[in-house]
């Protein structure tokens, strides 16, 4: 029993860094869990953004385009992947040309209790002042 001293001791010691190096590595697989949501939830409202863009486009197109703002998304309530979407979209005259209109897009949502927000501005021609 005399050569048994500070055996504890060191049981002690080395249960408490298997027990830090478990801790790090549930860490770091929680936190990379929460990284891959948040990104597909930020691809998801590019997406969002892009479709928003595309109806401005359509609008164009068939020149019923105008100054204001569109809810064609934003008019029911979008969640995807358990994420709530906010869409809107508005058109603006452009400051140095009549023939363009500035298109402006912005999604918002929630997140892990944070607000995000993604915004996609476009410079569109006026078809009808060009037709």
């Amino acid at each position: 029993m005399k050569n048994e001293r500070g055996f504890m001791l060191l049981e002690v010691l080395l249960l408490s860094f298997i027990l830090v190096g478990f801790s790090a590595v549930m860490y770091s697989y929680y936190s990379s869990i929460r990284m891959e949501k948040m990104i597909m939830a930020r691809e998801a409202a590019l997406y969002l953004a892009e479709e928003e863009m595309n109806y401005l486009m359509d609008k164009r197109d068939s020149n019923e385009l105008f100054i204001g703002k569109y809810d064609y998304l934003g008019e029911h309530e979008l969640n995807l992947n358990s994420v709530d979407y906010e869409i809107t979209a508005e058109v603006e005259n452009t400051q140095n040309d009549a023939n363009f209109f500035n298109a402006k897009v912005t999604v918002k949502w929630k997140i892990f209790q944070k607000e995000r927000e993604l915004k996609v501005e476009r410079i569109i021609l006026n078809r009808a002042l060009n037709q």
